[in-house]
């Protein structure tokens, strides 16, 4: 193979790993994107939506620094710690997760509601870290991940049932 062919091959593979990688940042950048009326991409757009997109940049680490600015790194295995989702009942099931039970039971205030949820992850689609400038005053971490085993905690006030 001649230098000239292995330049060409090079810029060609690097041009084709820069498209990807602009192509997960889009996708990241409008999952976060709220419109004015406060709905969330999930339910703007639908479930078989996001999933889709999610799987065709596999599995992520972004952080959102609150800056307009989002860098994105691949992660092949995250491992997330105890996830929780503030939500009305009829969206326990929703992809966003997060690891802060405080930020969770924030999401559930604003959803009109006490009910935060816990669960176990059947896959991890990515994380995203926001920084303080994200909406809550500061810093946490949203899990998208496909949630099974859904069941409310036990100590969020007018959730029946649930565990600790």
């Amino acid at each position: 193979m001649r230098i000239a062919d292995v330049k060409s091959e090079m810029t060609t593979n690097v041009a084709l790993v820069y498209a990807q990688y602009l192509d997960a940042c889009r996708i990241v950048t409008a999952w976060a994107d709220w419109n004015e009326t406060q709905q969330s991409p999930e339910m703007r757009d639908g479930r078989d939506h996001w999933v889709t997109q999610f799987n065709r940049i596999g599995p992520f680490l972004a952080n959102a620094p609150g800056d307009g600015t989002i860098t994105l790194v691949p992660h092949p295995n995250p491992h997330p710690p105890a996830l929780y989702r503030g939500a009305t009942p009829d969206r326990a099931d929703g992809l966003s997760w997060t690891s802060d039970l405080e930020v969770a039971r924030t999401y559930a205030q604003w959803r009109g509601t006490t009910n935060v949820y816990t669960c176990q992850p059947a896959y991890v689609y990515g994380a995203i870290t926001w920084g303080p400038d994200g909406g809550l005053g500061r810093a946490y971490v949203e899990w998208v991940v496909e949630p099974v085993n859904i069941r409310p905690l036990a100590d969020t006030p007018n959730t029946p049932g649930g565990e600790p």
